[in-house]
């Protein structure tokens, strides 16, 4: 089924349109709904964000570290796990060494969790729509 993935990539998440099967799309939704609860975040948000429209709010921030996290990309403190990163790009991209492009370019650690998070997740948005 095709439809809208957020990675909270830093991550991860990107946003994609893909092919997932239906229990990737459900474990997704349960994470992301679980951290909505958690973060204080809003569906609104998220959903501009699908669109590239990425608020600075610092609970979307949180959700996308909390999405992270839920994934099994972002470790406890906030840092991407590579390996896991790698495994959910290949995912989307099926082209090895355009995903270790890709996590290069965008999973550079930032001061905080929640910055990481946000500043790599417009990177994996802009670096997934190019492909």
């Amino acid at each position: 089924m095709k439809i809208v993935l957020v990675f909270s990539l830093s991550i991860l998440a990107a946003v994609v349109k893909t092919e997932i099967t239906p229990e990737q799309h459900q474990e997704m939704m349960d994470i992301s709904q679980a951290c909505l609860a958690e973060t204080g975040a809003t569906h609104d948000m998220v959903m501009k964000a699908l669109a590239g429209n990425f608020s600075d709010d610092p609970k979307f921030k949180e959700q996308l570290v909390c999405v992270g996290k839920g994934a099994g990309f972002l470790d406890e403190e906030g840092k991407y796990i590579r390996e896991e990163l790698k495994k959910k790009i290949m995912v989307l991209v099926d082209d090895e060494a355009k995903a270790d492009g890709i996590i290069e370019k965008c999973a550079d650690e930032k001061a905080t969790p929640q910055e990481t998070a946000f500043e790599s997740t417009k990177c994996f948005f802009k670096e997934m729509r190019e492909i």
